[in-house]
């Protein structure tokens, strides 16, 4: 079974914030879906091609939708990667500790900047209920990223990142994951700080802790391998079907070169039917009417 993305979507929510009461935690709800809203008050994107799928495994879908907070995952401050990180992801970037605590869904975008880093953002992603993740080659590119085959995804393990990320990892160009990144660097702080921030204060008012983040939506399609399946199995059986054809047709050119050969070794005289039991000759009654009669008489021996 095969896997495509039909489009990349991200919107912009509103979230309250969890809170304690009592001995008890009040998970976030989401209190308003801004784009949808008042999309005029948000920055949002739509990308409906040059979209990678570079791992399918682990991707659990509901109505064929796998969605989340977009965020950046976190490295270690002592990471090699950190060195020249802010050259490639802003540094106001969207994080974990920017996120509501609640365990919600995550989106995950990273840049692809060489195989190491990408290996620890992997792991990194992991930590959190990540269900899926998003690079790009930060080279401002339009063109489709290469397919997950190619060398250059390449993590030196034989492939095995794919199988054990456990969650699926797609790719887009490098010019659309540049756009979402600048997006998402906008939406980390409180709302007083995103754009439109005072407008959507005035209209949606929120608490001071809510909170307004990236929301992103994958539409994929699985197509179904079975139909290969089955021209698989028809091309077995046309194989099967031609080889038996061919035997048959093989068998019936040799017996009747065989036929051929035998007849003119019985017309030439080589070879005696009757004597050897094959088959009994039948003279025409015109042919033996032809025959000369003669007239024996037999007289026994007198003592």
């Amino acid at each position: 079974m095969s896997m495509s993305v039909d489009e990349i979507r991200n919107v912009v929510l509103l979230l309250s914030n969890p809170a304690w009461r009592g001995g008890t935690t009040i998970s976030n709800t989401v209190i308003r879906n801004v784009t949808a809203l008042t999309h005029k008050l948000t920055v949002s994107t739509r990308i409906a091609e040059n979209i990678t799928v570079l791992a399918s495994k682990y991707a659990a879908t509901q109505n064929g939708v796998i969605q989340g907070l977009l965020y950046v995952p976190d490295l270690s401050e002592k990471d090699p990667c950190m060195d020249n990180l802010t050259d490639y992801i802003p540094e106001t970037a969207t994080r974990r500790a920017q996120l509501p605590p609640a365990n919600i869904n995550l989106i995950a975008l990273v840049p692809w900047i060489n195989a190491q880093c990408a290996r620890h953002f992997l792991i990194s992603a992991r930590q959190d209920p990540v269900r899926g993740l998003i690079f790009y080659k930060p080279d401002n590119s339009t063109d489709k990223p290469p397919k997950g085959s190619s060398d250059e995804w390449d993590l030196g393990d034989g492939g095995k990142w794919r199988s054990q990320a456990g969650y699926p990892i797609y790719a887009m160009s490098g010019a659309a994951g540049q756009q979402v990144m600048d997006q998402l660097s906008l939406y980390s702080g409180n709302v007083s700080d995103i754009p439109f921030g005072d407008r959507i204060a005035e209209v949606y008012n929120p608490s001071p802790g809510d909170f307004v983040r990236v929301w992103t939506e994958l539409s994929v399609s699985t197509d179904n391998d079975l139909p290969g399946i089955w021209v698989y199995i028809l091309i077995i059986i046309g194989v099967l079907l031609g080889a038996v054809i061919g035997i048959s047709l093989l068998m019936h050119f040799i017996q009747a070169r065989r036929r051929s050969s035998l007849r003119r070794r019985v017309i030439s005289g080589e070879v005696n039917l009757e004597r050897m039991g094959i088959k009994r000759l039948r003279v025409p009654m015109e042919l033996i009417d032809t025959f000369p009669l003669f007239t024996y008489h037999y007289e026994p021996d007198s003592i």
